[in-house]
Formats: structure tokens, sequence, C-alpha cells
């Protein structure tokens, strides 16, 4: 048996590997299609593109929703975990887009501490009053190259040619460009909340 990962454990699954080895595996409420897809990815090391996670006849996806839209039972749910061959080059796209979204991921990490250093330094006036100006324009410069990189990052997406026949690796970029765009919307609000708070 597998190691049961830590949370509050609302649904319990067991995820079988290939007819091999067995992980009972417990996830919150809120858990969802990507949740588990992450959950391979880490701890399985095996990239979701290289994987199928079947529930009863059902390709679970990273965009499939919610355990409780996948009607998961909260206890006994049996999942299982093939392999799964692409072909190379839709391969080699995938695995760009992956290098893409996480490349993307660095510059959301990045807003986050940034609103966390304005929210400490500025609000909660831990910096000297005399030296908050220099501080709000450094985080905002940094916020605005992060939008900018996000911006580019969607650019390299939309452009990647991608041929008719690659269903996988459009469905990926597509769910890429949402989850990239989100982090920019998220950089733009955060950008607006401080330049309207220092005008």
């Amino acid at each position: 048996m597998g190691d049961i990962t830590a949370n509050d454990g609302y649904y319990k699954i067991s995820l079988n590997h290939c007819g091999g080895k067995n992980y009972e595996l417990s996830f919150q409420k809120d858990a969802t299609g990507e949740t588990l897809v992450e959950w391979v990815e880490n701890t399985l090391e095996v990239p979701r593109f290289q994987t199928k996670i079947i529930f009863r006849g059902k390709l679970i996806l990273d965009d499939s929703g919610t355990f409780k839209e996948l009607n998961i039972p909260q206890v006994g749910g049996k999942f299982m975990l093939i392999g799964k061959t692409n072909k190379p080059e839709e391969e080699k796209a995938m695995k760009d887009i992956i290098e893409i979204v996480n490349h993307s991921k660095k510059f959301e990490d990045e807003v986050q501490e940034r609103s966390v250093q304005y929210d400490k330094s500025i609000r909660q006036n831990h910096v000297d009053v005399a030296d908050q100006p220099k501080v709000v324009d450094q985080i905002r410069k940094r916020l605005k190259y992060c939008a900018e990189q996000q911006y580019k990052n969607l650019e390299k997406l939309d452009l990647m040619p991608l041929k008719k026949e690659m269903e996988e690796a459009k469905r990926m970029r597509k769910n890429a460009i949402n989850k990239i765009q989100r982090w920019l919307d998220n950089t733009d609000k955060v950008i607006e909340a401080i330049e309207s708070v220092n005008k």
C-alpha cells in the first residue's frame, strides 16, 4: 500500500498503477481532476502526458472538474493508472507546454511574494515612511516585469504550431492558456491596487 496524503481526508480512494502497486490516497472535499493528476505527476514522477487515469471506464483529466462533479464516492473509489504513448512530435509539444507553464508559475509565485512584501512594508509600515515610495516603485516595476513575462508566455502558447490530430496537446495548451491568463489577471489587479493607493 502507498502513503496517505496529508489533508482533511474527505475522499478516500485507491489507485492501482498498471495492475501493480496500489496506493491508498485521501483528498480534500474540494479535490479536482487536476489534484489527482498533480499527485500522480509529483509523487510517481510520471509526466501527465504519459499517463491515463481511469475511473469507471472514464478518463480523468486535469480539466475534468471536481470529484463531486465526477460522482466519485467519498470512500472506496477505485482508479486505474496506465501508461500511454503519444507520438514523439506531440510529446515534444506537450513538454514545451509544461515548460512554459512552469516558467509562468515562477512569475506567479513572485507576484504572491511581492504582494506580501507590499502588505508588510507599506500597509503595515514595516519600512520607514521616507523609504516607502522607493519600495513601492521597486515592487511595481517587478510586478510589471512579471506581467510582461506572462504575456510573452501566452503569446508563445498562442503561436505554437499544433497539428490538427494533436488533440491531447491542444487540450493541454487550452488549459495552460486559461491558467496563465488567470495569473496575468491577478498580477494586473495587484498592480492596479498598488497604483490606486500610491498615486
